[in-house]
């Protein structure tokens, strides 16, 4: 649910550098363009976004586990 003005591939890049894991962009049928990162990254993603203000936590919904 990320505005269409973010460059998914850039942030894909920062994080994969920033939580030292790999990950890639997807197609979701139900959700469009979805950055997959390896292991468990919630935590830490939810933070960034909310930290710079690029989500709030109400509107940040968690998958998995």
């Amino acid at each position: 649910g990320l505005p269409n003005e973010f460059d998914l591939k850039y942030m894909l890049k920062y994080f994969k550098k920033t939580f030292g894991c790999l990950g890639t962009v997807v197609n979701d049928k139900k959700y469009g363009k979805v950055i997959q990162l390896s292991g468990d990254q919630r935590d830490k993603l939810q933070d960034f976004l909310i930290e710079e203000k690029i989500a709030r936590a109400k509107d940040i919904k968690v998958h998995g586990f």
